[in-house]
């Protein structure tokens, strides 16, 4: 595996490394279901203190999880401050849609709060127009994100299925 298969810019030092780690991983023997300490993924990566070169240790461990992920098909899910869970199959597209939920959510969050902090006072009339219709758009999004676990695609099916039952014109 090349360093831009494990996520961009690495060193030939820094890939050796991530696939060193993910031998140990194969080689421990690690369960679905385990929690994968940051001691062992700092040791497994070769990094002696990951407090003082914590750029270095977030980029292999990026790199650690691509890996695993692209080549493997093994999903690591984080544990703050305790290390990865080893996700099991079962639980991998739930895992994976928490993680798009909470991303766009927090987008959604960020973008809202930008646009209600513009300096509207300096703005022209168009432009004033146009953040109120990003707002109106982010707003949307948000009460769409917010409808919990209810099929946010349901509104949208029930359409399609009235639109087949209906006869089709000859």
């Amino acid at each position: 595996m090349s360093s831009e298969m494990i996520g961009g810019n690495y060193r030939a030092s820094e890939a050796a490394r991530v696939l060193d780690a993910v031998e140990r991983f194969h080689a421990a023997g690690f369960a679905y279901g385990e929690l994968i300490s940051k001691a062992w993924i700092e040791w497994a990566l070769g990094v002696e203190d990951k407090d003082a070169d914590h750029l270095l240790y977030m980029r292999l461990s990026r790199g650690f999880k691509e890996a695993l992920k692209h080549d493997h098909k093994v999903h690591l899910g984080t544990v703050h401050a305790k290390g990865q869970w080893y996700i099991p199959p079962d639980k991998q597209v739930g895992c994976a849609m928490d993680d798009m939920y909470h991303g766009v959510c927090n987008v959604l969050r960020k973008t809202g709060d930008r646009l209600d902090h513009c300096a509207v006072d300096e703005m022209s009339v168009e432009q004033r127009r146009e953040r109120v219709d990003a707002k109106n758009k982010v707003d949307g999004f948000q009460r769409l994100m917010l409808k919990g676990n209810r099929d946010v695609f349901a509104d949208f099916k029930a359409l399609e299925a009235e639109q087949k039952a209906l006869p089709k014109p000859d």
